[in-house]
């Protein structure tokens, strides 16, 4: 089987703005790793799970748990994280407990600028670097569901920071190898996901000349999600429209009243899908014509349960998508 260049990484980086399905195409991209043989560890950031739901899992956890084959999902809380570094850097249990309860630490850690995004990304680092006793790699490829594009750029942007205020410590030095893991594009690659709509587009395009300009962070794919589907090939749209135009003259007077009803909803409905469709494709152009990316689309997929059969299907998809543009 071919395999993308994009599960050929250590580290998968997705961000987008939120509300696009970022953490959806996450889990997307995990079960397609997981298909393709690799041993996938899933980040995420956030108060609330959202990727142990997905696969109908308990949480996980900042320990993480199995949430399907060679799936391995990790919630890691920056300051959980920075918790986790206290007790592995003071060895006496007692004294690392007394610092970790004092509300002075908690105030720092609050106030301290970017010193949890960047213990965070150090411990992605450490993750990335683990081995087994064989030596092998604990983990095949790393996905990391990275904080919405304003708050995105931020987070990736602490490490550089970082170097520009620090001279040397181990704080500097920490900075240092987070850079040269995520400006690797051997191991690493930034993928943004985005809705096919005006602000998503226009966020999206924001944050690619951020991460050009200010970190050379590689970009790999812009993933547009739920593009509507084209219903009707053009000249079937002809066909519509005239039998439309022909029913709303005469021939809808030859149907009862909850009839009418129906078929006025049903044309409704197709010229809604129609006109979705268009503007979808106008906002598509607009990022093509802004971005020299390679992209990716995920249909649109109605359905009312976010759970595994939604993350099948936008696994399916994705799959579809870059092994035919691997092949072109």
């Amino acid at each position: 089987m071919v395999k993308p260049d994009l599960f050929e990484k250590r580290l998968l980086m997705v961000s987008g703005k939120g509300g696009v399905g970022k953490s959806t195409v996450c889990a997307a991209l995990a079960l397609a790793a997981s298909g393709l043989g690799k041993r996938v560890l899933l980040v995420e950031m956030d108060e609330k799970e959202r990727i142990s739901r997905l696969f109908g899992s308990p949480e996980v956890g900042y320990e993480g748990a199995f949430v399907y084959r060679n799936i391995y999902a990790r919630n890691l809380l920056p300051m959980r994280v920075m918790d986790e570094f206290v007790e592995v850097q003071i060895k006496a249990k007692r004294i690392a407990r007394q610092i970790l309860e004092s509300p002075i630490y908690r105030h720092f850690m609050a106030a301290a600028p970017g010193l949890k995004e960047l213990a965070t990304l150090g411990k992605i680092m450490l993750l990335e670097d683990e081995k087994e006793r064989s030596g092998r790699a604990k983990y095949d490829i790393i996905i990391v569901d990275a904080p919405a594009t304003g708050h995105g750029v931020a987070f990736l942007r602490v490490p550089f920071a970082t170097v520009e205020a620090v001279r040397m410590g181990w704080v500097r030095k920490q900075a240092d190898r987070v850079i040269d893991l995520v400006t690797d594009p051997a191991r690493t690659m930034l993928n943004i996901v985005t809705l096919p709509e005006e602000m998503p587009v226009n966020e999206t395009v924001e944050m690619c000349q951020s991460v050009e300009k200010l970190l050379g962070i590689p970009i790999g794919y812009i993933i547009i999600n739920s593009v509507f589907p084209q219903v009707l090939r053009p000249r079937e749209e002809a066909l519509f429209a005239t039998m439309k135009e022909r029913a709303e003259s005469n021939g809808l007077q030859r149907l009862n009243r909850a009839e009418r009803r129906a078929a006025g909803a049903l044309f409704e409905c197709l010229e809604a899908t129609m006109r979705r469709r268009e503007l979808n494709e106008f906002y598509i152009s607009k990022l093509k014509r802004m971005l020299r990316y390679e992209f990716i689309q995920i249909p649109f997929i109605f359905t009312k349960n976010f759970d595994i059969t939604l993350i099948e299907h936008a696994s399916a998809h994705l799959m579809e998508a870059l092994l035919r543009g691997h092949k072109s």
